[in-house]
């Protein structure tokens, strides 16, 4: 129903400006929004699966001794879409997805080393955004406590973070060498520009932009997929905005 038809109807004005807002936010949204398609319905034929939230709740999720206890005990640990980590304000804490900063971390951490449990993390999880307004005013958007903070962090044999899980425990090696770098070039009036660009520059980002033309190798023969030799994956927003046809994603 259009917003013309609702005045027709003498919609109360407060409702009408409620409407006007949400008609403009379902635009932006419906115009730059990622296309979803994760079909969860269809990997439930084979696979036992759960899909949660971040929060507390994942450290009950993990603990199973027996098959009357509560809890999941999953074979393998997929983190997908962890791209936020906001700590900024209480507003944007729901956006918080940084395990460290939700307590959750260890237990994960502990689970894949004990049960030899899987690790998979897509969609940004390794994202080390941090913003810096000054010096001295930093703002962490992305998952910073998945790779490290300090050299601390460095561990090949007791891992404690998940880009240690994942076989690439020099990450925070190389957070700590550019932000060195930016606070060296943040302390000349001239230079600190550039060191405050430099420490805003993330090592990893979530998304890679790609011409969309994908190729079926040797192995997807054998899978007996209805899909041609070639095509291409175009995304409109992605097409249209940006003059790319599709992106793909950062994994491990």
């Amino acid at each position: 129903m259009s917003l013309r038809k609702l005045s027709d109807y003498q919609v109360p004005s407060e409702i009408l400006g409620n409407m006007t807002l949400a008609n403009s936010v379902a635009e932006i949204v419906e115009k730059y929004i990622i296309t979803l398609f994760h079909h969860w319905e269809l990997l439930g034929k084979n696979y036992d699966i759960y899909v949660a939230w971040p929060g507390r709740s994942l450290v009950n999720l993990l603990k199973k001794k027996n098959k009357s206890e509560e809890g999941f005990e999953p074979h393998v640990i997929w983190l997908s879409n962890l791209v936020f980590g906001f700590n900024v304000t209480e507003t944007l804490v729901s956006w918080n997805w940084d395990l460290k900063d939700l307590g959750v971390l260890d237990d994960i951490v502990q689970h894949v080393k004990e049960k030899h449990t899987g690790l998979i993390a897509t969609h940004g999880t390794l994202s080390d955004w941090v913003v810096w307004a000054s010096p001295d005013q930093h703002y962490k958007v992305g998952n910073r406590g998945h790779i490290g903070n300090s050299t601390t962090d460095v561990n090949v044999i007791e891992e404690t973070t998940l880009a240690a899980l994942l076989g690439i425990p020099q990450l925070v090696l190389w957070e700590v060498t550019r932000d060195t770098a930016a606070y060296a070039l943040c302390a000349d009036q001239i230079t600190m520009p550039l060191g405050l660009a430099l420490g805003s520059t993330p090592l990893l980002v979530p998304y890679v932009p790609f011409n969309g033309s994908m190729r079926l190798t040797p192995e997807a023969t054998f899978l007996d997929w209805n899909i041609p030799e070639e095509f291409t994956i175009r995304i409109p927003a992605t097409s249209n905005e940006f003059g790319l046809n599709a992106h793909t994603l950062v994994g491990w």
